[in-house]
């Protein structure tokens, strides 16, 4: 018999965390499992099998909280899930609450970093909610050590439940998108949501920078940029462009369905992130080969960089960033000896087989126990579950 599998998401679509939901729908193995996909709204753009049932709950603001809390609750009772995985912490609050009333296994997977989720009113009660329901899951998954250290600060009463899985990559699927070809001129590709989390504003100041330093040295301003993704900031950082003098070099290109194409012609891949939880396109660049900048957030660059994987600068400093970028660009044997090493470590720890194998014993551990939910576990935060 087939285990049944539910994720719950907020979407399909944007995010980090979104499409860690797309790698699972194609990667779980449909011999073993049957999957339904919960999203919270219907937006659908990264891939997604056909053989994944997919169920909209139609939520679009706190008025339809009990809604969605009643629907996720039916979903539970009609489908009699074996496991069910929430996405974020956002998902968490919901799936906490209704396995109250139907009790089914739950895994809470977590990808971020609780300071920068958790200052508005709003997101604060969302946690307090969490706080209360958190002890009636069965495993707690970060995606990075750094989250899950941030979730064990929280939750220490559940430590012994927790577990790390990175986000992974399909190697070979990727490096079939990306052959490695050497653009006609330096090529320096950044990639994300254009939203204050990324600071693209930082990225465009440190190309500023890269440029007068080229110009100090007597070197040619022959560098073209890009920035492949979307978001609220777009005109913003188009503006801080246009300021700069810099419509020539930096374009904003928009969400890419070749993203790859572009990572495997880049000299160098950016990532100027104030927080991150263990960011996908880091992974995937370090698996194509391309030398990797990126800013020492919290959590996931430093390990997954580690010493001599890339190029690690402190968060928010546009000449740090702007000395590797020149560092990379004028050491080519250096750059090809880290991102020769990127890509081994990404084959050995972040491979597709490895993330889903880890994947795969977690949930057919959760599967195999008793009907009935978790012991529920007292929670200091509350006083009581």
């Amino acid at each position: 018999m087939k285990t049944r599998v539910m994720i719950v998401s907020n979407t399909l679509a944007e995010g980090g965390a979104e499409r860690w939901a797309s790698f699972m729908a194609c990667h779980l193995g449909f011999e073993t499992c049957e999957m339904t996909l919960v999203l919270f709204r219907r937006q659908i753009d990264y891939p997604c099998p056909g053989q994944v049932q997919v169920e909209c709950l139609e939520h679009h603001s706190t008025l339809h909280t009990l809604r969605t809390v009643g629907r996720l609750r039916q979903l539970f009772a009609k489908t009699e899930p074996d496991v069910v995985i929430s996405n974020g912490n956002y998902t968490a609050q919901f799936v906490g609450q209704a396995v109250r009333k139907v009790p089914v296994r739950w895994i809470a997977r977590f990808s971020g970093n609780i300071e920068h989720s958790n200052r508005t009113l709003a997101q604060q009660l969302g946690w307090l909610w969490l706080d209360r329901n958190i002890g009636r899951s069965e495993t707690l998954v970060a995606n990075s050590e750094g989250v899950r250290g941030d979730i064990r600060q929280r939750w220490p009463h559940l430590e012994s439940r927790m577990k790390t899985i990175r986000n992974g990559v399909n190697v070979q699927q990727t490096l079939s998108q990306a052959q490695r070809v050497a653009a006609l001129k330096p090529l320096i590709v950044a990639a994300g949501r254009l939203a204050e989390q990324k600071r693209p504003d930082i990225f465009v100041d440190a190309i500023r920078l890269l440029l007068r330093r080229l110009e100090e040295t007597g070197q040619p301003r022959e560098v073209e940029v890009v920035w492949c993704g979307d978001g609220p900031l777009r005109e913003k950082t188009q503006n801080q462009i246009e300021s700069l003098g810099l419509t020539d070099i930096v374009k904003l290109i928009g969400f890419r369905e070749d993203l790859h194409q572009w990572l495997a012609k880049a000299s160098c891949f950016v990532l100027t992130s104030d927080h991150e939880g263990s960011p996908n396109v880091l992974i995937e660049a370090m698996a194509i080969g391309t030398p990797v900048i990126s800013t020492n957030c919290p959590f996931g660059p430093a390990e997954l960089i580690g010493d001599d994987r890339g190029w690690l600068v402190p968060v928010g400093d546009s000449p740090a960033i702007a000395h590797a970028l020149k560092e990379v660009l004028s050491s080519r044997h250096e750059a090809e000896q880290r991102s020769n090493a990127a890509s081994d470590w990404v084959r050995g720890h972040a491979s597709s087989g490895r993330v889903m194998s880890d994947w795969q014993s977690l949930i057919a551990s959760e599967g195999s126990a008793p009907t009935g939910s978790a012991p529920v576990a007292k929670n200091p935060l509350v006083g009581s579950v």
